[in-house]
């Protein structure tokens, strides 16, 4: 086969499987019934306190675990559309435009009730905290592509999420278990405690390095650097071993 057009095709399919743009992903499959019901398994992970929870769209109930009617009408998928943003907005017009889009949602919380029992209590979206707001928000991408294959590209992953969650979704990646179609996540991050061999290869590592005089940025890969597999990344990368540090001046606290 011709090498350019061997290049052209997975240029072409990269692009194809590009869900970056996970509100418009939620509305492409809101068909699916793994849809909400990913969204939901992912809240659980994000809060040890969510239960479950429960769907309301322009008056219809819709379960987590029903797949929602055919020939969305116009008014069910500007709900959607609103529901999307809101999931990815933290601030305090979200649940405004979350209503205004006829979208009830409630995840529920086990606790204990003033006698003292076992009680499952109801928060709307607007407290939830935005780190499990923020897995949500990409659950619905996470799942299509370990479902089907595909590229999933995620800026700044730790973002308003705890680090533990972040490795989690990478995890999700890493495992033949969970992602047996070979599907590949390529996400930028500020979080250092991401730089573990136990998390990621070193072919997986990149580092973006700017150079003061040119302005110009360098990506390179970790595997061109005289790294040993016991070798701790995090601390050299954070004493500027590998470069692509801040020049920061800091203060020492006396």
């Amino acid at each position: 086969m011709d090498m350019r057009r061997r290049k052209d095709r997975n240029r072409k399919s990269f692009r194809e499987k590009d869900y970056a743009d996970i509100p418009r992903q939620l509305l492409e499959h809101a068909e699916d019934v793994n849809m909400l019901k990913s969204i939901v398994t992912y809240a659980k992970q994000a809060d040890v306190g969510i239960e479950d929870m429960s769907f309301e769209i322009k008056n219809e109930e819709i379960s987590a675990y029903e797949s929602m009617p055919g020939n969305l009408p116009e008014g069910m998928v500007m709900a959607l559309r609103q529901f999307a943003a809101a999931l990815k907005d933290s601030s305090e017009s979200a649940e405004l435009n979350l209503k205004v889009g006829e979208v009830k949602t409630s995840s529920m919380h086990r606790g204990i009730n003033k006698a003292g029992e076992e009680e499952l209590f109801p928060l709307e979206l607007s407290d939830e905290s935005d780190g499990t707001r923020r897995l949500m928000s990409l659950a619905p991408g996470i799942e299509q592509v370990l479902q089907q294959g595909g590229v999933l590209m995620v800026d700044e992953i730790d973002r308003e999420l705890h680090p533990l969650l972040a490795e989690y979704i990478i995890s999700q990646f890493q495992s033949p278990e969970t992602n047996p179609g070979r599907a590949q996540i390529i996400f930028t991050t500020h979080d250092t405690e991401l730089l573990n061999m136990e998390i990621l290869r070193k072919d997986q590592v990149y580092f973006v390095d700017k150079n003061k005089k040119s302005g110009v940025s360098e990506l390179f890969n970790l595997t061109e650097l005289p790294v040993r597999t016991n070798d701790n990344i995090r601390k050299a990368y954070l004493v500027g071993k590998y470069g692509a540090v801040p020049d920061v001046d800091t203060v020492e606290v006396e």
